[in-house]
């Protein structure tokens, strides 16, 4: 296992948030939808406005320093080997870029060769905000809009009436009446493949819808129609285009599109753990789930989804990144509504039946979380995400309550980090309901120096103080008599 870590934090925290997910397969939307209880763990207490998390992305157990990457490694390694995943990669980032990825396992299961670092990892499905971004830089250009509706881009096709009202909006939410998946036309040609995309335009418009417009219905066609309507308007494949517009401006050097290379990479694998090198959709599904990235690379990506609406992004506006990610119509452009920690943000996954991957952006927490595996196995990839977020520190905002879910087997402890950059009186509370047993609150100054403990009685536990400006921990167990904590609510506030 490797991990590479450049401002990573450490904590044990577990909260269990109910997930609803959905595998979306480049070969159609696979019906599973389950309800996962999902732990997720690590938080970091941000007061606002005397406090930021800039300096608690390095939280170490009850002190402030590098984190060892073993500490990663171990995480990955255990989910691997419950979920039986040949591999997975995991990739921690926030507005300001990436900061941690790792990597674990074989890149065939009956092979002795690791992953490492520069491995790179199908994304699948999660290519379609790729190509809602490139999308967009013709709308930042001032040559395209959202709002164009599709036939404009096929004048040759004598597109039915109905289609008419169909914008590249609605495709890109899965709003646009368009049919889930077509027979997919093999060949690599680029100008092949061009024509293969054209050929699925003239296909859809000359047809009924298939679902109502304006309703979500998801739809791998919808996707690849809006890269035709960008081959269509500069003449150029949709490949090259993603190369010059988004991955170079980005810096995302480790991105192609189809199966990784072979031999020297990690390989998809069937259900039963069969290698299935150089497996893939064919080449014309390239919009909606062909593009492969190294963890670094797609952090690069992810990272300007979050830096993007607040106006840090060259790529894009401010304005442009949020009409990507507004999912008021119930979905976004490339993204689906979905909560992370507590917190609101946007979600999607990805496979082609043999790789899985899945990334969610929490702009109230400044986090996305990226994970990937080369077998499509939904349950590993989301157990790869918690372990992420236990390995790292997480913002919460200032009188915002946290539900925390309760201890885990072998996690009886949870951290905390508060950064002040001034002087600040504090109430740190924590409530529950009686569970035989006490909660110890310990806190700490950042070189690990303790500050005081306190016992809590039956209802929970609470801590009233004045802290100078810097950095500190805050460390909460159950009593020696009990091997796990209850479901609690922590709240912060800074009183007047």
């Amino acid at each position: 296992m490797v991990i590479a870590s450049a401002r990573i934090g450490s904590c044990a925290r577990r909260l269990l948030e109910p997930v609803q997910w959905l595998l979306f397969s480049e070969g159609g939307l696979m019906n599973k939808q389950g309800l996962l209880a999902t732990a997720l763990c690590a938080s970091l207490i941000v007061l606002t406005p005397t406090a930021t998390d800039a300096s608690c992305n390095v939280l170490q157990f009850d002190r402030f320093e590098p984190v060892v990457a073993e500490d990663i490694s171990r995480a990955l390694t255990e989910v691997r080997s419950e979920h039986g995943l040949p591999a997975v990669g995991a990739v921690l980032v926030d507005s300001n870029g990436v900061i941690a990825y790792g990597a674990d396992g074989l890149r065939l299961s009956d092979g002795s060769a690791e992953v490492d670092l520069d491995e790179l990892w199908h994304l699948g499905s999660n290519t379609k905000a790729m190509t809602a971004t490139l999308y967009a830089t013709f709308v930042r250009d001032g040559e395209l809009s959202f709002d164009d509706p599709l036939p404009s881009f096929f004048p040759e096709i004598a597109a039915l009436p109905v289609w008419q009202s169909v914008t590249i909006r609605h495709l890109l939410r899965h709003q646009g009446g368009v049919v889930p998946n077509l027979p997919q036309m093999p060949g690599s040609d680029p100008a092949d493949v061009m024509a293969f995309r054209a050929q699925w335009a003239e296909d859809v418009l000359t047809a009924e819808p298939a679902s109502a417009v304006g309703s979500v219905s998801y739809s791998n066609v919808g996707i690849v129609l809006v890269g035709a309507a960008m081959e269509a308007h500069t003449g150029q494949p949709w490949e090259a285009l993603m190369s010059q517009r988004l991955f170079g401006p980005l810096g995302m050097n480790q991105c192609g599109f189809g199966p990784p290379p072979h031999p020297g990479n990690a390989q998809g694998h069937g259900q039963d753990g069969t290698p299935l090198p150089g497996a893939d959709n064919t080449p014309m599904l390239g919009p909606a789930g062909t593009v492969h990235c190294s963890l670094e690379s797609w952090g690069r990506y992810l990272s300007a989804n979050l830096a993007g609406p607040k106006g840090e992004s060259p790529l894009l506006g401010a304005s442009l990144w949020n009409e990507l990610h507004d999912s008021a119509s119930g979905a976004a452009m490339g993204w689906f509504s979905s909560g992370w920690y507590n917190r609101p943000g946007i979600w999607h996954n990805g496979s082609n039946g043999m790789w899985y991957s899945q990334a969610w952006i929490i702009p109230g927490t400044d986090r996305v979380y990226g994970v990937a595996t080369n077998i499509a196995n939904g349950n590993g990839a989301n157990a790869a995400a918690i372990r992420l977020t236990e390995a790292t520190s997480v913002p919460l905002g200032a009188n915002e309550p946290y539900a925390f879910g309760g201890c885990s087997d072998g996690n009886e402890e949870q951290m905390y980090c508060l950064n002040l950059d001034a002087e600040s009186a504090i109430d740190l509370s924590i409530s529950h309901e009686p569970f035989g047993g006490l909660l110890i609150l310990e806190h700490y100054n950042e070189d690990g120096t303790g500050l005081g403990q306190t016992v809590g009685n039956d209802s929970g536990v609470s801590l009233n103080t004045t802290l100078p400006a810097g950095r500190y921990v805050f460390r909460v167990v159950p009593n020696n008599f009990m091997p796990a904590c209850p479901p609690y609510e922590v709240l912060v506030t800074t009183p007047p």
